[in-house]
């Protein structure tokens, strides 16, 4: 009778012990999934950083002589502006105007110098915001190096010249927000 209770007490021993193998390896694997996506995500979070400083530099201090451009704005005033395509994805043009909206809620409304470049705009398209705010001219007309990514960006204009580049991206707002803020704090605030 004792050499049963043994047996089942050492089985009962052994069973355990494997189901602690068995959850041990399976946490193991999820982990190494969750690690592997998470520096995914890393690398291209990475990899839009790098975008936007490589964009900044390399469109800074462009000069913009564009006509219909130079009659919107004061020359001597800095002025917001939002740069894309038509033909760039919907979902990206709509959060960097959604998020100029958000911090700019007045400005299409008033003269808060906001201004909307857009090229490839067909004449059956609607601006559905900021309509009264909007350029639309030739495709790459700015001489930008940028507007080749066919991606919306904002800038800087003041006294002719590109400034303070920066590209929105729905997946991380937090990096437009901040720049919206700075943006808004340093060229206008009261």
């Amino acid at each position: 009778m004792k050499s049963i209770e043994r047996v089942l007490l050492i089985l009962s021993g052994c069973t355990l012990i494997g189901v602690s193998i068995l959850l041990t390896n399976s946490f193991r694997k999820e982990n190494v999934v969750e690690d592997k996506s998470l520096k995914a995500e890393q690398e291209i979070e990475q990899f839009y950083y790098e975008q936007n400083i490589y964009a900044a530099v390399e469109n800074n201090d462009i000069s913009i002589n564009v006509t219909p451009i130079q009659n919107q704005i004061n020359y001597n005033q800095p002025t917001l502006v939002c740069r894309y395509s038509a033909n760039a994805c919907s979902i990206c043009i709509d959060f960097a105007i959604d998020k100029l909206n958000e911090f700019f809620p007045d400005s299409e409304n008033n003269t808060l110098p906001v201004l909307i470049i857009v090229s490839d705009l067909s004449s059956d398209k609607k601006i559905k915001k900021y309509s009264n705010k909007t350029i639309n001219i030739a495709k790459n007309n700015l001489e930008m190096p940028i507007e080749e990514t066919y991606l919306p960006f904002y800038f800087i204009m003041y006294q002719g010249k590109a400034q303070q580049i920066f590209i929105p991206e729905k997946n991380y707002p937090k990096y437009t927000d901040t720049y919206l803020k700075a943006i808004k704090k340093r060229y206008f605030s009261e």
